[in-house]
């Protein structure tokens, strides 16, 4: 019975998440994913919750028939997960008016493929997690009715630099390293990562700072500023936050500027950086030999990446079934590799789905960007999706051995208490940038404001009111 029911549900799976993605692609058609009241979107976005409700009562279930531990022993994980994807889409919506669904359902469906795999392969991780990610939706419902009330926050570039800079040296100074990078900081039994923190101030520094036109020389000194964040975290030897805050940087410039030539000048530069960090550093010499020839040195520097192809090939295309598979022999799986305990036991096909959620979850924040005519928060919205976009990247592409290895988390699905705060405030600051849009009341225009719906193109900046300023000129009205 057991293993009919395992062998049934790998097959469940997949036409969960199917459904799930149909469903985002007719939102993406329709271009309704943002209008949350209308009835089609109403429609698909409760079936794509139904189908997060039964994947996450589906896998309990067959973990329960393939495990020797007692029900009481999960039985808060299960039920904790069940009202966290039940209740706080809808609570969500409730708080913002008006919200991009897609977007909120592509997280929680994350967060539950988060919770059921770490509860295969660590149930004390997988409570723990769990508890993270109701605090992370409790800071979602907080960013509406913080940020709504505060306004310039582009005018507080200097406390965002002040603060990020902090946060940095005090790791530098007093943080302690695990794998090789000094990136924690423990204060008795509880213990944060900085740079997840950081990465957030460096966002909205940025967005300060070029949401007024710079020229050539500003940008420039601007673009330097950003790398001594990077030339920080290289020397912390955090060499996938560093990358991740590089390229970051230049979304935002070259969003910020259009400008190729320092785009491409930058690239060269990192470059030529990487190049050097390879000759200083010996654990990079360690990843990339290990990425060259995965099987060089199995039974030691390449054991970890060896193990994570050993995983994604034996599961398959539809998988070795939810429990059956062997991914608690790859170190750290719960961080680096989830990916690859993923591809194993749910299969390729249900990996790709994954992928696709992410790339939904980008077109929802690229979307937001755009449709913002502000400024700054078009150039908040983009940096931060980009951001997860290239950490994402970063850590399935490192999984595949499509690129080294670098050592991040993926967002919304590997253990890590910052990563999954961080990561839920950054979903908040996308929703709430797609609200001021919907409202014309909330965002009053200040004396000689051109009307919302003119196109005509403005030859300076404009003063506005209300939160998050600073008109985006020619934008879309």
């Amino acid at each position: 019975m057991t293993e009919l029911l395992i062998f049934l549900s790998k097959y469940i799976f997949i036409i969960l998440i199917f459904i799930f993605s149909l469903q985002s692609l007719y939102l993406i058609k329709r271009g309704r994913s943002d209008d949350y009241p209308s009835d089609e979107s109403t429609h698909a976005v409760r079936l794509q919750r139904t189908t997060i409700v039964l994947f996450h009562i589906l896998a309990y279930a067959t973990l329960n028939f393939n495990s020797d531990i007692p029900v009481k022993d999960y039985l808060t994980t299960a039920l904790g997960g069940l009202a966290l994807v039940i209740f706080m889409p809808p609570l969500i919506a409730l708080v913002y008016g008006k919200i991009n669904g897609l977007a909120i359902n592509c997280m929680y469906f994350l967060t539950d493929i988060s919770l059921v795999i770490l509860q295969r392969l660590n149930p004390d991780l997988a409570l723990k997690q769990m508890f993270c990610f109701f605090l992370g939706s409790a800071v979602i419902l907080l960013v509406y009715p913080v940020l709504k009330y505060i306004n310039n926050l582009e005018k507080a570039k200097y406390f965002y630099l002040g603060l990020g800079f902090a946060l940095l040296i005090v790791t530098f100074i007093f943080g302690t390293t695990t794998r090789g990078a000094t990136n924690w900081i423990y204060i008795g039994p509880f213990s944060f990562q900085p740079s997840e923190i950081v990465k957030v101030l460096f966002v909205f520094y940025f967005a300060s700072v070029f949401c007024m036109d710079k020229t050539f020389k500003e940008t420039v000194l601007q673009l330097l500023l950003g790398c001594v964040f990077v030339v920080i975290l290289v020397l912390q030897k955090d060499l996938g936050s560093a990358l991740i805050f590089f390229m970051t940087m230049l979304i935002m410039i070259f969003i910020a500027t259009g400008s190729l030539f320092i785009t491409a000048s930058s690239l060269g530069a990192a470059a030529v950086g990487a190049c050097i960090a390879y000759k200083l550093f010996s654990h990079i010499q360690v990843r990339v030999a290990a990425w060259l020839d995965p099987f060089s040195d199995i039974s030691n520097t390449t054991y970890q990446i060896a193990q994570s192809l050993f995983a994604i090939g034996s599961g398959g295309l539809w998988g070795s079934g939810l429990g059956k598979g062997y991914a608690t022999s790859i170190p750290i799986v719960e961080t680096d590799f989830i990916f690859s305990a993923i591809c194993e036991e749910f299969g390729v096909i249900f990996a790709v789905f994954i992928i696709f959620t992410y790339l939904t979850l980008f077109y929802c924040g690229v979307r937001s960007a755009l449709n913002t005519p502000y400024k700054f928060n078009a150039l908040l919205a983009s940096g931060l999706t980009g951001l997860i976009c290239f950490q994402t990247f970063l850590i399935i592409g490192g999984t595949t051995k499509f690129i080294p290895m670098t050592g991040v988390t993926l967002p919304f699905v590997s253990y890590g208490g910052t990563s999954v705060v961080m990561c839920s405030l950054i979903m908040g600051i996308i929703l709430f940038i797609y609200v001021p849009k919907n409202s014309e009341s909330e965002n009053k225009l200040s004396p000689g404001e051109m009307p919302k719906r003119r196109r005509k193109r403005k030859t300076a900046p404009e003063e506005e009111s209300g939160p998050l300023k600073n008109r985006v000129r020619g934008d879309r009205q």
